[in-house]
């Protein structure tokens, strides 16, 4: 029985399917050895992106983490009361 490998494509290091970290995005599989290779490369990224679109996007996550946080706050607040 042979199990699946595969390759980073920041380190080059290869290992097998189930361990390290894979990301899809615009149709592609970015597969990475692991979560401080895909900071590198995700760092990289942002340097290629047109700012204004990247403004807009660090907007929207922000408000969406800011949501879930309040959210969990609120939750915390009823069990508490």
């Amino acid at each position: 029985m042979t199990s699946e490998k595969m390759v980073c494509i920041v380190c080059g290091r290869t290992f097998y399917k189930g361990q390290g970290v894979v990301i899809e995005a615009a149709g592609r599989k970015l597969i990475f050895h692991s979560k401080s290779c895909a900071i590198k490369f995700i760092r990289s990224l942002l340097t290629y992106l047109d700012p204004s679109d990247l403004g807009k996007a660090i907007d929207e996550a922000v408000k969406e983490f800011s949501e879930r946080l309040e959210a969990l706050k609120k939750a915390r607040e009823k069990k508490l009361s």
